[in-house]
């Protein structure tokens, strides 16, 4: 696709039908490759690369590839979020890969660098902590971290209308707004609004 660059730019939002262009502007479908726009970072392609691996055989509700999640997630962050870190941007590739792998926190800090490997580990949720710890942990973490989160909550809203559960979009909507409105209105006036928008498209849906 010759616009690739400005169809990558659009909102991360939008309808399915949009995000499904931004990905197959970036062949993603085919050949799983990296967004020309984050490709002058090393360290995201690595990530990029691992998160591939970790996610190979792991796929969404709606039966597309998992590793779509992440790089949306990485998108969310980028051009939505205007992060420019580029262990921001890996981190968000990697946000699922130590809860849905044997992967830890001491191998990503080999593998990339403590700094990455320090946010994956803060994102990634354990059976010993409870919701309200795993919570208070993101928000006690530094400002890149938490919008990893909220781009991670703000791209599952987003595709919370193609899971074939009522029951779950109804609990994923409410947890939404129990905890992350409150937040991202004290956090960012922008992704409250853009979380918000997304709230309101779900709940369309049930």
């Amino acid at each position: 696709m010759n616009n690739m660059k400005h169809k990558l730019a659009v909102n991360a939002g939008g309808s399915r039908a949009a995000r499904k262009d931004i990905l197959a502007g970036a062949n993603l479908a085919q050949t799983l490759q990296l967004p020309a726009e984050l490709t002058r970072f090393q360290l995201v392609q690595a990530a990029f690369d691992y998160a591939k691996r970790i996610h190979a055989k792991h796929t969404r509700d709606d039966g597309s590839p998992y590793i779509h999640h992440p790089l949306r997630v990485c998108l969310i962050l980028y051009n939505e979020f205007q992060v420019r870190d580029e262990n921001a941007l890996a981190a968000a590739i990697l946000h699922d890969t130590m809860e849905m792998s044997d992967a830890t926190s001491a191998q990503l800090a080999r593998d990339f660098n403590p700094r990455v490997a320090g946010m994956v580990n803060i994102l990634s949720k354990t059976t010993a902590s409870s919701e309200e710890a795993y919570y208070r942990r993101i928000k006690e973490a530094d400002s890149d971290t938490q919008k990893i989160k909220f781009a991670d909550r703000l791209d599952n809203m987003r595709d919370l209308p193609t899971s074939p559960s009522k029951k779950k979009r109804a609990s994923y909507i409410e947890e939404t707004k129990r905890i992350f409105l409150p937040w991202a209105r004290s956090f960012d006036a922008r992704i409250y609004d853009l979380l918000q928008g997304a709230i309101e498209r779900a709940e369309a849906t049930i």
